[in-house]
């Protein structure tokens, strides 16, 4: 039986569940067949599924090719429950409320933030509150809260961020005083290759690049997120590109996203044309592109795609995955940038793999987070919602 609220804990339910979320509407003679459970147990979980409102019936399937009587269908009840995700930057946040299928129902952008270890419990929690406000009444009410954090996280703590120093506030204790539901903070590169996963691509192994102020990599191997040893896997952003090259907050000199993050597209963009860098953001970029000086942005463009390319170079031989996304609001505006890096990987074993752009819309790590709110709530380590 279903023991909590906020997760399914018998692996059976949870089996089920996975199946029927990734296929419905489906039958229970085929969700028997393809969980190798018995019709008796299958009719005894959905049954449980259905009185906590987490499936319904709905419609008449087709009959065998051998006749009989056509099959009641089950589909997962997607509005059973609310999944509130943030992702907090390093003077931004962005919320979001959505159903168990992604959908939105509320997002808020908060901006020209003050975070550090003063303000940021006071802003995580007002956050929430507001957006708390007239959300519907569904049967679980809200099932988790997801953080992502753009810095190092290891169970649910900060192990190191060069963004904001908050590394020591007791982020997840403190909210869950506050609040009855479970929370969990994750890596905000981790995030966005989850919500690739489970929202967007078919693949199984992929890899993506968030590329905002830093450079970080979320890996899916067989559908689970890989993390590493003490949650740092995945932080490209800190190999080193230029020996003994430009300084980085992690101690190092000569970093990757010191010369390839689109913070190094804006220091270089407004030393060349002598404006300040905090008028430059993707949208003006895209105006820049349409007037004088576009031939000179287009050139420093060009260049960081092609040093992004060494690195993509580089993780594609060290993971070998299907796909690698790339989630930054630059190359979703200019995809004309996908294309030079395509351009530049020519070795055989990149061949075949493909470079595209997130889908998102910079929400990527909001659905990394709801991801991982269904995962942990109905006990399933991997599935998928939808593919493209």
């Amino acid at each position: 039986m279903i023991t909590s609220v906020f997760s399914i804990r018998n692996n059976n339910e949870s089996l089920v569940m996975k199946t029927i979320i990734e296929n419905n509407p489906i039958s229970r003679a085929s969700v028997s067949e393809m969980t190798k459970l018995n019709k008796a147990s299958i009719s005894s979980i959905v049954k449980t599924l259905i009185d906590d409102g987490l499936v319904y019936e709905t419609g008449i399937g087709d009959a065998s090719s051998l006749g009989g009587r056509k099959p009641i269908l089950l589909e997962y009840n997607s509005k059973a429950g609310i999944a509130i995700a943030i992702d907090l930057g390093h003077d931004y946040l962005d919320i979001v409320a959505a159903y168990l299928d992604g959908s939105l129902i509320k997002e808020t952008k908060m901006r020209n933030l003050t975070i550090d270890k003063d303000t940021v419990l006071t802003i995580l929690e007002d956050a929430i509150l507001d957006t708390m406000k007239d959300l519907p009444t569904v049967a679980k009410g809200v099932i988790g809260c997801a953080i992502s954090i753009h810095g190092i996280v290891q169970n649910n703590k900060i192990i190191f961020s060069p963004i904001y120093p908050i590394a020591d506030v007791p982020i997840v204790e403190h909210l869950s005083t506050k609040f009855t539901f479970p929370f969990y903070l994750e890596n905000e590169a981790n995030l966005a290759a989850l919500g690739q996963y489970t929202f967007i691509s078919r693949a199984d192994d992929l890899l993506c690049l968030s590329i905002h102020g830093g450079i970080g990599l979320g890996i899916i191997e067989n559908g689970e997120l890989r993390q590493g040893k003490t949650g740092s896997a995945g932080e490209i952003g800190h190999s080193i590109l230029f020996p003994n090259g430009i300084a980085c907050p992690c101690g190092n000199h000569g970093c990757l996203e010191r010369y390839a993050s689109q913070r190094a597209i804006y220091d270089s963009i407004a030393e060349k044309l002598n404006i300040p860098v905090a008028e430059i953001n993707s949208d003006t970029l895209m105006d820049l592109l349409q007037g004088e000086q576009r031939e000179i942005v287009l050139s420093i463009l060009e260049e960081k795609a092609k040093l992004l390319s060494i690195a993509i170079n580089d993780i594609i031989l060290l993971n070998d995955p299907e796909v690698v996304y790339i989630d930054s609001s630059v190359y979703e505006k200019i995809p004309e940038l996908v294309e030079i890096i395509r351009n530049q990987l020519q070795s055989r074993f990149t061949d075949g793999v493909k470079i595209k752009t997130s889908n998102f819309n910079g929400r990527s790590s909001l659905f990394g987070g709801i991801a991982v709110i269904l995962r942990n709530f109905f006990n399933v380590p991997v599935f998928k919602m939808r593919n493209e």
